[in-house]
């Protein structure tokens, strides 16, 4: 009696999932979510802030610091890139360009007290790869690549009666960082992304109001947050 029990059970409940199907009713099926894709070109801007160390180094007595700048300010501009995705794993490319408002000077340079050391960086640009990670709609990456960045020195004397002088330079160097994407529509996104670069020592000429001049090695590296957002094309 029980076996004829469980076996009408479940005529009645095939039965009825089949008449369901007839009837158009909708069953609950599972699907899993779709994965937001980053495949294309995108464009975009950011702003953020930068700080960074400027090393003086005597070049007639090696090893002589004379002076330790520490740049800082705020950085704005924009960026280029694509991206191509294989199931969770994003690589790409991108460019950038950001305007800079970094400056810093510090007295006493040269072990002379009337003397400043300043450095300002008007621009810095980088062209990198970018390799990530996809989850939902957040990309993790991380990017590497070359850095560029414009340099301004000066050397005022105060009043020590002597000339003040001056001198700038288009640096090359490299660039590490990383930072997270996030996907609020299907073409828009938000990223917020730290960046280091490094542009190893230089020797710029200081050229003197009177004329005169003399060579400083510097040592420059800048340190970047930025918050973006990006238009993508699919």
């Amino acid at each position: 009696m029980k076996n004829l029990a469980t076996g009408v059970i479940a005529v009645a409940l095939i039965g009825t999932r089949a008449l369901a199907a007839d009837m158009g009713v909708p069953t609950r099926s599972y699907y899993p979510p779709a994965i937001y894709d980053w495949t294309g070109i995108y464009v975009g801007g950011h702003i953020g802030g930068a700080w960074g160390t400027s090393d003086w180094t005597d070049t007639v007595i090696p090893g002589l610091n004379d002076a330790n700048a520490h740049p800082s300010g705020f950085i704005g501009g924009g960026q280029i890139g694509a991206n191509y995705q294989v199931d969770r794993f994003v690589v790409g490319v991108e460019a950038d360009l950001s305007g800079a408002d970094l400056s810093n000077s510090v007295g006493g340079c040269f072990q002379d007290s009337p003397q400043s050391c300043s450095t300002k960086v008007d621009w810095t640009s980088t062209l990198t790869g970018r390799v990530g990670w996809a989850w939902d709609r957040a990309l993790f990456y991380g990017k590497a690549g070359g850095a560029w960045a414009r340099f301004k020195f000066e050397n005022p004397c105060g009043d020590c009666f002597s000339a003040d002088y001056f001198a700038s330079e288009t640096r090359s160097g490299w660039t590490v960082g990383g930072g997270i994407e996030y996907a609020l529509f299907p073409n828009w996104s938000v990223k917020l992304e730290y960046d280091y670069l490094h542009f190893g020592n230089s020797t710029p000429t200081f050229v003197g109001t009177a004329g005169d001049t003399f060579t400083e090695i510097i040592t420059n590296r800048i340190n970047e947050v930025k918050v973006g957002l990006n238009y993508r094309f699919y």
